[in-house]
């Protein structure tokens, strides 16, 4: 019988990592992670360029300020995905579900679209596709979160915030 010449941990197991796993701690996260960190900085660095506010004129948080804060919320994130995708097992990972590029596709083709249709219709538009994109046939309650949700988003943001929307041509006919 012939022994096994591999060397051995203290624990008892084998050194070698187990058939088809790999030996290395690159993971496809580190590279999506290093080019949303990368396009974070760049943003950040743009938000620097902002013409600045005459003082008569400055109210509340300055421009630059709130992109900056979203810039390092996303950072910060990004990072703990990147932290905990050096934890996972890379062996037998599924594979992506259509359903995200499907996703992914109609959130494109509207962030496309805010430019024609305005931010508000578009909202309201991906409050009705992406429940249907994905299974739910509920139509009273789709479409009272495709009224609600983008009303309350708009609230908040053009009277809470005082941040204004470009408006896209259908939002120019009514005002």
């Amino acid at each position: 019988m012939m022994s096994d010449t591999r060397p051995e941990s203290g624990t008892g197991t084998a050194a070698r990592p187990p058939e088809g796993s790999r030996q290395s701690g690159w993971r496809p996260a580190y590279a999506v992670g290093g080019v949303i960190l990368a396009f974070c900085a760049y943003v950040f660095y743009l938000t620097t360029t902002f013409d600045e506010v005459p003082a008569a004129l400055g109210q509340g948080v300055p421009p630059e300020q709130f992109p900056q804060l979203l810039v390092v919320v996303i950072a910060v994130l990004t990072l703990a995905m990147m932290f905990e995708a050096s934890k996972l097992s890379t062996k037998n990972r599924a594979p992506i579900p259509a359903m995200v590029y499907m996703t992914a596709a109609l959130l494109t083709v509207m962030v496309v679209a805010i430019h024609w249709i305005g931010i508000v219709a578009a909202l309201i538009v991906v409050c009705v596709a992406m429940p249907m994109l994905w299974g739910d046939r509920r139509f009273v309650p789709i479409s009272i979160f495709a009224v609600v949700f983008p009303m309350l988003c708009f609230f908040l943001f053009s009277r809470v915030l005082e941040i204004r929307f470009p408006k896209g041509l259908i939002e120019k006919l009514f005002y």
